[in-house]
């Protein structure tokens, strides 16, 4: 019997296995093929699903087999695929500004809140230009990586998002002059100069309202300028409040007695009835703290007129006087005109 196999006069296809057999062999198509022996064609496991690759793996077909290839984002032989975690391997392409999350065979990058973009690329957002911070109206944004921050302006107080008048006039943080009126006004304050000083707050002047010839003096008194103001005092010769000075003339004296007080009586009095009844009314009032500017009075007929000039206690009465601890001695001067 001829061996057709070993002799290789057999017409088994070069993908079969031939077989000797008694009188004559067989042929069988090898693994991964399929036919008679004779003609065999290669079997495509991927097509026909019958290899045993991952689900995360590529099947490619190869003559008379198959091989098995894990998807990118899995590591394996192929029939054993593991997800890869590039967040945690580094193997991402996420912006520095993003983060990275991990998804089955892949990974996914978002921004981080202050940012936008796709993800692999961030970009810084302006918060203040676009207006999407909280900052206080009274407040300064500025904008930094990722965020923002908020200053209250000056004046102003509070963590940026809420800001409060600060009233510098009441916590003495103002630079006004200790002559000069401090008012608050929103995130600030002004400072105004009090009357009869000059400057613009900060700096106040006392005006020489003499010098200046801003007072109201008498033509007959003499101006003395004092620290924000100015003293009248008439000169010698003349009556009155300084910025009223009038002369003495034939129809008008100076009076002045010491009066004796207690109780709402006079007593004492030594001038005639006509002026002793105009000085005893003007130092009356004078004494019970009541004003005499002037009044009228009558005596037999005739009117008369008393101004009262000024009136002060005076514990040290004339020699010529009775002292008497019992009463209260007063300086009353005053001008009648009759």
């Amino acid at each position: 019997d001829d061996d057709e196999c070993t002799l290789n006069t057999h017409n088994c296809d070069i993908n079969a296995v031939c077989s000797t057999i008694p009188g004559s062999f067989s042929c069988n198509c090898n693994p991964g093929y399929s036919g008679d022996g004779v003609t065999c064609t290669d079997d495509d496991e991927c097509t026909l699903n019958t290899h045993n690759c991952d689900i995360n793996a590529v099947c490619s077909n190869i003559p008379g087999s198959f091989t098995c290839n894990c998807n990118p984002g899995y590591s394996g032989d192929g029939v054993t695929c593991t997800d890869n975690n590039e967040c945690t391997s580094n193997t991402h392409s996420c912006d520095i500004n993003a983060v990275c999350s991990n998804i089955p065979g892949s990974f996914s990058c978002n921004c981080n809140p202050g940012y936008s973009g796709d993800g692999v690329t961030c970009t810084d957002d302006d918060e203040c230009t676009l207006n999407t911070h909280n900052c206080d109206i009274n407040a300064v944004c500025s904008n930094i990586p990722g965020s923002f921050s908020c200053n209250c302006n000056p004046g102003y107080s509070g963590d940026g998002v809420t800001c409060t008048d600060e009233n510098e006039c009441t916590l003495n943080t103002h630079n006004c002059d200790i002559n000069a009126v401090c008012s608050n006004i929103l995130g600030s304050f002004s400072c105004n100069c009090n009357p009869g000083y000059s400057g613009d707050g900060v700096t106040c002047t006392d005006d020489d309202e003499c010098n200046l010839n801003t007072h109201n003096c008498d033509t007959n008194a003499v101006c003395s300028n004092i620290p924000g103001s100015f003293l009248c005092n008439c000169n010698s010769g003349y009556f009155g409040n300084g910025t009223h000075c009038e002369v003495v003339g034939h129809n008008r004296r100076q009076g002045r007695d010491y009066r004796r007080y207690q109780g709402q009586r006079l007593i004492n009095h030594t001038l005639d009835v006509a002026r002793s009844r105009s000085r005893i009314d003007c130092a009356r009032l004078c004494i019970t703290n009541l004003s005499c500017h002037a009044f009228n009075f009558n005596n037999n007929g005739v009117a008369h007129n008393c101004e009262l000039l000024s009136c002060k206690m005076d514990d040290s009465p004339p020699s010529d006087r009775v002292i008497d601890t019992e009463w209260n001695y007063y300086d009353v001067q005053m001008r009648i005109e009759e």
